[in-house]
């Protein structure tokens, strides 16, 4: 490193830390839940959190999440998806929806990519399915952004 690494600094919900001077600053209320590799997105008014794995050497997958008022810090859950439990997913806010897809899920025990995508409407709190992503999109960790019109992902292969 260059000598400016801060440190480990948790991207996810839950507890908010930074330890570049082995301080920690915990933001989260209890009703939030840690997790690793969730999607995440800004509404304008709500950060949302949806999937990833439960925790710190937890690797069991969540299809659930929850939702922070970004003006009183209030939460509410985000109903689990039509799809499966997933980490690594991408997701994008569309102005009206959060759109997940891919990511990793698991099958007997073995980490699989996933090839399914759902949009959730936080003014409803309802799913619903979309159409499959094409063969070679749904890998893990892929990077996303919405167009306007439709999401575009990059993934590694």
């Amino acid at each position: 490193g260059t000598g400016d690494d801060p440190g480990p600094v948790s991207t996810g919900p839950g507890p908010i830390t930074s330890t570049p001077d082995g301080s920690t600053t915990t933001t989260a209320p209890a009703t939030r839940s840690s997790r690793t590799f969730p999607v995440t997105a800004v509404t304008g008014d709500e950060y949302l959190v949806w999937g990833g794995e439960a925790g710190a050497n937890d690797v069991s997958q969540r299809g659930d999440g929850f939702a922070v008022d970004l003006a009183t810090g209030a939460v509410r859950p985000i109903p689990a998806a039509p799809i499966d439990p997933r980490s690594g997913a991408t997701g994008v806010w569309t102005g009206d929806e959060l759109i997940v897809c891919c990511g990793v899920g698991r099958q007997d025990g073995f980490a699989a990519d996933t090839r399914s995508a759902a949009a959730w409407d936080p003014a409803t709190g309802e799913w619903r399915i979309l159409a499959r992503p094409p063969e070679g999109v749904a890998r893990s960790f892929p990077a996303s952004v919405w167009t306007g019109a439709s999401r575009f992902s990059a993934t590694r292969r």
